[in-house]
């Protein structure tokens, strides 16, 4: 990819999204669009333009492979991290509507978080794929002791600020586990 290209796209993407929220001792960032998009046509179905298809299998290549650090992780079956570390989970759909409600309130200016209210290990996180048997590859495990714990957030504040609840309560709600 060209080097004056790949520049080109990340301006334009910074100039269309405001940072919202993060956590300094994990990677959780939250980015919100500044201005609402919505398409003009309906999306054609598989099928319709050989040229659409291509995009349309790409990109549903591209979503199975790619979805959450879980799928990631197990993807490699061993991951140089501790098993420990607090992570801060968000379905991408919850994300997407807690979006919506933030620019409905009109509240410019103003820091959200956005996460479920029920932080996870990395472990926990890789147990509860296990459990739900929704995945057929196994995961083997983290491998170190040392670096960040991460931490745990609340974002009780954001909701009753923004009156939002997340469709997805909890990562083991999405995958169908109960605790």
């Amino acid at each position: 990819m060209d080097v004056s290209w790949r520049s080109w796209v990340s301006n334009q993407l910074l100039k269309k999204l405001n940072f919202m929220a993060s956590s300094p001792l994990s990677s959780f960032v939250l980015l919100l669009p500044k201005v609402l998009i919505t398409p003009l046509s309906s999306v054609l179905p598989l099928g319709k333009s050989p040229r659409t298809d291509v995009l349309l299998r790409a990109e549903q290549v591209v979503l199975e492979k790619t979805r959450g650090a879980h799928t990631y992780w197990l993807s490699k079956e061993t991951i140089d991290a501790r098993p420990d570390h607090i992570l801060n989970i968000i379905h991408y759909e919850d994300a997407a509507s807690l979006a919506v409600a933030i620019m409905k309130k009109k509240a410019g200016g103003r820091i959200f978080l956005g996460c479920d209210i029920h932080p996870l290990s990395r472990q926990e996180v890789m147990d509860l794929m296990d459990q739900s048997g929704k995945y057929d590859k196994k995961f083997k495990g983290f491998t170190s002791t040392s670096g960040p714990l991460g931490k745990k957030l609340n974002n009780s504040r954001t909701r009753a600020e923004i009156g939002w609840e997340p469709k997805y309560p909890s990562f083991a709600q999405f995958l169908g586990v109960t605790k």
